[in-house]
């Protein structure tokens, strides 16, 4: 009988730290970039690096850059109408982990008379939360390109802190604990 609850013991430890495991799976459906495609402003295309869908498996902490997409003008000169800023966002959609409350990486893009660039700026990274206390951050680098010319924008992704685990996690990994403590008691 006390080696039954030992096993069970351990067999509900083991369960509970299950999950509690901080590894999660990330997988982005897709994105989308919303930028200026028309005068008045310098006249954009983007066009997709990353392929989509993407997933993987990450712990709090783990970080990884990867080109997401190529920006860029077939504008020959930087213009009047092209040194005023104009909108740039970019969209994503995840559905791992579940429940991810989506956000945009928003900023803006602007043509500079020196030297004949295009620019875009990023406001900050998009914050993604999920799960009871999960977040991850997706940060785009600024960058500036020739007209006519491209840059690739690389995106930094950073898993930032764990969700919460569940009541059930907690209820398995404290009935291991004490199933394994009161074994060792009767001792």
């Amino acid at each position: 009988m006390k080696k039954f609850i030992v096993c069970l013991s351990v067999l509900a430890l083991i369960l509970g730290m299950v999950g509690m495991a901080s590894a999660e799976q990330f997988t982005m459906d897709s994105y989308n970039v919303s930028l200026n495609t028309a005068d008045p402003g310098l006249v954009l295309y983007w066009e997709p690096i990353q392929t989509t869908p993407v997933s993987g498996y990450y712990n709090p902490g783990d970080s990884e850059t990867f080109a997401l997409f190529r920006i860029g003008t077939r504008e020959n000169s930087v213009g009047l109408d092209d040194i005023f800023p104009k909108q740039i966002a970019v969209n994503f959609s995840f559905s791992a982990p579940p429940g991810v409350v989506l956000d945009n990486v928003d900023g803006y893009t602007r043509g500079q008379y020196l030297g004949d660039l295009g620019k875009v700026v990023w406001d900050g990274p998009a914050v993604f939360a999920f799960g009871n206390g999960g977040e991850f951050r997706i940060t785009l680098e600024n960058d500036s390109f020739g007209t006519p010319g491209y840059a690739d924008i690389e995106a930094r992704f950073c898993y930032v802190r764990a969700s919460v685990p569940e009541p059930m996690s907690l209820l398995l990994l404290g009935l291991g604990l004490l199933g394994l403590g009161a074994a060792r008691r009767k001792k």
